[in-house]
């Protein structure tokens, strides 16, 4: 069987059914058909059978787990983003949630596809790599990972539905009857400061992110930990300040302080998202920027 052909092949099929799935949510949302919905949904399904045809046919292919360099750890992080996804829409059933999630989806796998060719090649894994701890260690980062874009997919989605309440508060005519404003839309009136019409899907994207953040941190914080562990093994020490290490730390203290913050210190709405985004950013860089702008331990993974 042409192992290879079908990794290629189920590639493709997931570039362009996360670009469909796209266009689909967002139809949805313009055009509010919410009939639409199921069809991207179904092609986000077929985006992760082909994510998983492709982890399968990379494994085969390269003998071992299918997520040993920056190519294949993007194709196991985008099944995992998806997972993510479809718990979110069978257990919540939120309205317009696609329309967020599938961009991302798009982008991760288009990422991938785009990367160099020898960041993408099936190689042997080198000797550092030959361990039992690259499964356990290495999916756990990776599953937090996709925990993170989906709890970021909620967070931009609050901003968005924000920004849509105040553009609504603007585009309505206020007229002074006295010493009190009255808004008047669609030839209804109401007093000015009424019931923000977006409140509820707010509210909702705000505690979407805070859950998925919930389940994605105890993830990273075991990969660190057994990273730390597979680190004394392969190079003798717990802990190096790899640039990547430093980062993965940043990022989990990141998050920390969300969850702090959000438990004790009752943030919610824009502080709670825009810490939501400022860990994602930290943990692109930890995943991403870092192989780019330095070297280390981890650099097996450097672009260069």
């Amino acid at each position: 069987m042409n192992w290879p052909g079908i990794e290629n092949t189920s590639v493709t099929i997931t570039f362009i059914a996360a670009g469909i799935a796209m266009i689909v949510f967002l139809a949805q949302l313009v055009g509010k058909l919410e009939k639409v919905k199921p069809i991207g949904m179904g092609f986000m399904g077929i985006a992760l059978l082909g994510a998983l045809s492709t982890l399968v046919a990379r494994g085969i292919v390269a003998n071992h787990v299918p997520w040993s360099n920056l190519y294949e750890s993007m194709i196991f992080m985008l099944a995992g983003t998806l997972v993510f996804y479809f718990i979110v829409e069978f257990w919540y059933k939120p309205r317009n949630f696609g329309v967020f999630a599938a961009p991302l989806v798009l982008i991760i796998i288009g990422g991938a596809s785009i990367l160099p060719p020898g960041l993408k090649a099936a190689t042997p894994l080198m000797p550092s790599l030959q361990s039992y701890w690259i499964k356990v260690h290495t999916s756990s980062i990776l599953i937090s990972y996709g925990a993170f874009t989906m709890a970021f997919a909620a967070s931009v989605a609050y901003f968005v539905l924000a920004w849509r309440a105040k553009q609504a508060a603007r585009e309505n005519v206020v007229q002074m009857s006295g010493d009190a404003a009255v808004l008047v839309q669609g030839g209804g009136a109401a007093i000015a400061g009424g019931p923000n019409p977006f409140e509820k899907q707010m509210a909702f994207f705000d505690e979407l992110a805070y859950r998925l953040i919930l389940l994605g941190f105890p993830l990273l914080m075991f990969g660190i930990i057994t990273g730390a562990m597979w680190a004394n093994g392969a190079w003798g020490t717990y802990w190096s300040w790899d640039p990547k290490e430093t980062w993965a730390l940043i990022t989990w203290f990141i998050y920390a302080a969300y969850l702090h913050a959000r438990i004790t210190r009752d943030w919610t709405g824009h502080r709670a998202a825009a810490l939501s985004a400022v860990g994602f950013v930290a943990m692109l860089i930890c995943y991403i920027g870092v192989n780019y702008l330095s070297t280390g331990l981890h650099s097996y993974g450097f672009l260069r």
